[in-house]
């Protein structure tokens, strides 16, 4: 199959889906990627359609050679991925294809320097890094 393959998984309890730093992801019933913003989606415009929880993307790709060469020849970031800072929707930009494969919760991102620490924490507690 010709398609870019992407992560996702399920903004979890502890996590504010309206926070700019995780890219909220909207992907069709066949698993394909529809939208990626920072902003909370999918919206509602009444309160009893609001959905019970979000996608959040996991920066995990997958493109062949032919597909980078593609993205690297557009020469500037695409009107959605300059507004969003979120490069995968250069490739949505392109007409590609995106399969959005669900992952495990309970990674922890480094978007801000705030993360640092959360990072560092988790990584004591597995007895990764010395205390």
């Amino acid at each position: 199959m010709d398609a870019i393959i992407n992560g996702y998984s399920w903004v979890g309890d502890n996590e504010d889906p309206h926070s700019i730093n995780i890219p909220k992801v909207i992907t069709n019933e066949r698993d394909e990627l529809v939208y990626m913003s920072r902003a909370a989606l999918p919206g509602f415009k009444d309160t009893k359609c609001a959905p019970s929880r979000y996608k959040k993307q996991v920066c995990i790709y997958a493109f062949t050679r032919e597909e980078l060469a593609a993205f690297r020849g557009f020469g500037r970031k695409s009107e959605l991925e300059f507004s969003e800072d979120i490069e995968i929707l250069r490739f949505l930009e392109l007409g590609k294809t995106i399969r959005m494969v669900e992952t495990q919760p309970g990674s922890l991102a480094v978007d801000v320097p705030e993360d640092v620490a959360k990072v560092e924490a988790a990584l004591r507690r597995a007895g990764q890094v010395p205390a």
